[in-house]
């Protein structure tokens, strides 16, 4: 998505980065990082940002689109998926839940309702999601703390 330079509500800049605000503006519009789609009518749907959306074997899939059918499920509690590196070439969809759903649960309600290639691979039940200061949760702490460490072979 992108926003106009002269919408009011567009903020000034990152407090003491000036070259990374700039890097954010194409010509007059600057680059969220969201993503989403508009349909014929106007309504516009988030799918998520840019850097949250995973490859699944040459598909970007938004986060959203799981965590919305896993939170169908009544005992599921807070619920984020997001891409973890399994080794420096391989990643796959990871799924972590809070609830007490069993984990059976979730993945016969994604086989049921995702595409195969959207079924997250790993599950990862935790007492709590990492949050930002904003309250949003942290995909980036989970693909820190969940993925395998990647080494430098060079």
């Amino acid at each position: 998505m992108a926003v106009d330079r002269r919408d009011p509500g567009l903020f000034l800049g990152y407090l003491d980065q000036p070259q990374e605000t700039a890097a954010r503006f194409r010509g007059d519009w600057f680059l969220t990082g969201d993503r989403a789609v508009m349909t014929h009518s106007g309504a516009v749907t988030l799918l998520g940002r840019e850097h949250d959306i995973m490859n699944a074997g040459g598909y970007r899939v938004a986060p959203a689109e799981i965590e919305e059918v896993i939170s169908t499920h009544p005992e599921c509690g807070d619920v984020a998926a997001t891409e973890v590196s399994l080794n420096a070439t391989t990643s796959i969809i990871a799924l972590f839940w809070t609830g007490p759903a069993p984990e059976s649960d979730l993945r016969r309600l994604a086989e049921s309702e995702l595409a195969r290639y959207k079924q997250p691979r790993k599950y990862i039940w935790l007492d709590a999601l990492p949050r930002t200061a904003t309250g949003k949760i942290n995909r980036r702490a989970l693909r820190q703390d969940f993925g395998e460490p990647q080494h430098d072979t060079a």
